[in-house]
């Protein structure tokens, strides 16, 4: 009996580390090997204790517990407690006094906790997001969580019969400072004004490191390991493979936060579209092919989104040439891979009976997805008119620049690809030269600053070009032409030309009639008439054109690279000829020419 009431006493003080009653010690002897040191030490403690009783009977159990605790023998003899003046007697307390109260409070509150923990245990094992908890999902005939009450009970006796409280205490409300951490944290990211759970989160953080750093150093390991596996898992429930699942869910999580309807200039960058054709040449073709890889590559430095199509005419249906273009689809990724140029490689095929353009006009619209589409197409201009049936080169490019004007795409047309340097030259001098004849939101700067980040062109000079009337006043143009690029912190040379006004309204006048038709040039007119009209406008052209490529040979005849503003392509296949003659009449005599054409959604601006 004594033993048992010792014990019952023990547990009360494991559960709750503090004692509310006090063993009953029912008659014992003092050990006969214990010396009067020890003897002594009992007898001023005991004295002690019986003073605290007069002032707090509270504090007096207490302290009391202390002496039992601090004492090496198991009962007090009565003779001591005579000593003591029976003082002490008068404290004590039956040996199951307050137990019996307690008991059922314990019991009830780990019932209460064991119930509802398994519930959670069963909830988690049926979303099925750790795999190894899955057969804890089950339950009983009665809807109970058979399995997860046995799992749960586990746990618990484990704790109890480790016997040390202050360790489960502390990793228990470490838990528990985690979970209040980080439900603050998720408060202060999802809110506006969340610097009081910003607070919270600090809080929680300082108690857990201050009293216990290795503990919290454990904790934020074990829950950071959970919930990564936790993610992991969740990717593989989604897409079937873990890494490949996390990544997937990033990308398209991204996009989603992404308005398709904000189009704010500032945030403007040229997403590329290459677009190839494979007729031609087979050495030809892989020249410029991989010289345009890389000045997409030189363009983009690795950074943002580039698709690359190669157009194969080859029938769809056919297992053979599905197979062909597959293979020529891996040669493109590993091309790609080996220029740093990030993105996607793609083949359409497109059979004898199709027309290119409606291929094309589909691949523009269909590419990308939500706001992570191509806003830029770059093509190659044809080195000389061949053949114009339909699979020609020449056709093909037209209806590619057609297709790109229509879907409000930014055009960049290079001209003598297979004169750019590669990746692995740097050129240590020559210019860049800019010219802005027509308003284009600054985008020919913006090309050329792209370029210059890249290794190739970092050493050349950049130089802008712009024109003036003759009543225009040039120093005060170029002045505040110099503060613009100041602001956008882009170090350049600038030059003022003057032009005449006939000159350059026909260059000005460009823009419009090229995208105007027969009819609605000359409206009611004659036949004749309007073939007059037309005639004599394409002579003002190409006569301005003719001035036009003088004035840029005069500046920039031995320049590593000319940017020039494209004027708006026609919306008519008729007009086409004559639009692509006009640009080769620009940039005769010039090795590498990139025309460069906005939609005018393209603003630089100096506003963050």
């Amino acid at each position: 009996m004594e033993f048992s009431t010792r014990h019952a006493a023990r547990h009360v003080l494991r559960m709750k580390g503090k004692v509310l009653a006090l063993n009953a010690l029912h008659g014992a002897r003092i050990r006969e090997s214990m010396t009067k040191e020890q003897l002594a030490e009992r007898r001023k403690l005991i004295e002690q204790c019986a003073k605290k009783r007069k002032e707090d009977a509270g504090d007096w159990i207490i302290y009391a517990n202390q002496v039992i605790l601090r004492s090496d023998i198991d009962t007090f003899d009565r003779h001591l407690i005579g000593r003591a003046g029976g003082r002490f007697a008068v404290g004590m307390a039956h040996g199951m006094g307050g137990f019996d109260r307690l008991f059922p409070v314990y019991l009830r509150c780990c019932s209460s906790v064991s119930l509802q923990r398994s519930r959670l245990l069963q909830s988690i094992a049926k979303d099925n997001v750790i795999p190894f908890l899955k057969r804890f999902a089950k339950v009983t005939k009665s809807n109970e969580p058979f399995l997860g009450l046995l799992f749960t009970t586990f746990i618990a006796e484990l704790g109890i019969l480790m016997g040390e409280m202050d360790t489960i205490a502390a990793v228990l409300a470490f838990f528990f400072l985690m979970c209040y951490a980080f439900v603050n944290l998720i408060c202060a990211l999802a809110f506006h004004f969340g610097s009081l759970s910003l607070l919270g989160y600090a809080l929680c953080a300082f108690i857990m490191f201050s009293t216990h750093s290795a503990y919290a150093l454990v904790s934020v390991i074990l829950c950071s390991s959970i919930y990564k596996y936790v993610e992991w898992k969740g990717g593989i429930n989604e897409w079937g493979d873990g890494i490949r699942g996390l990544a997937l869910s990033t990308a398209q999580y991204s996009p989603m936060q992404i308005s398709e309807k904000s189009k704010d200039p500032k945030n403007w960058r040229p997403q590329l579209l290459i677009l190839q054709s494979m007729p031609g040449s087979k050495e030809l073709f892989d020249l410029r092919y991989l010289n345009l890889l890389n000045f997409a590559s030189q363009l983009k430095a690795g950074k943002g989104l580039t698709i690359v199509v190669s157009f194969l005419r080859e029938n769809p249906s056919n297992e053979n040439e599905v197979k062909s273009a597959q293979l020529i689809k891996e040669r493109m990724e590993k091309d790609m891979k080996e220029r740093d140029l990030r993105g996607f490689a793609q083949i359409l095929l497109y059979d004898e009976d199709q027309i290119i353009s409606s291929s094309v006009n589909t691949l523009i619209q269909s590419s990308g997805f939500g706001k992570l589409r191509p806003n830029t197409l770059l093509l190659s201009l044809p080195t000389k008119q061949v053949e114009k049936d339909e699979g020609s080169e020449y056709r093909s490019f037209t209806d590619k620049l057609l297709a790109g004007a229509v879907n409000e795409m930014a055009l960049l047309v290079v001209k003598g690809i297979t004169e750019f340097p590669k990746n692995d030259v740097t050129l240590t001098c020559g210019d860049l030269d800019v010219y802005c004849f027509v308003q284009d939101g600054g985008l020919c700067v913006l090309i050329a600053y792209l370029l210059k980040r890249s290794e190739v062109w970092n050493r050349c000079k950049t130089r802008i070009v712009t024109v003036a009337r003759p009543q225009e006043n040039s120093a005060k143009l170029k002045k505040q032409i110099k503060n613009y690029l100041d602001k956008l912190r882009i170090d350049a040379e600038i030059l003022v030309t003057k032009l005449n006004d006939s000159e350059l309204s026909i260059n000005e006048a460009n823009d419009e009639t090229e995208t105007k038709g027969p009819k609605e040039v000359q409206g009611t007119a004659s036949s004749d008439e309007r073939m007059k009209a037309l005639d004599r406008k394409k002579v003002n052209k190409m006569h301005g054109a003719l001035r036009l490529n003088k004035l840029i040979l005069e500046h920039s005849r031995n320049s590593q690279l000319v940017l020039f503003s494209l004027p708006k392509p026609p919306l008519f296949e008729d007009e086409v000829d004559d639009y692509i003659h006009y640009l080769e009449v620009i940039s005769d005599n010039l090795k590498k020419v990139v025309f460069v054409r906005g939609t005018g959604a393209e603003v630089i601006t100096s506003k963050a």
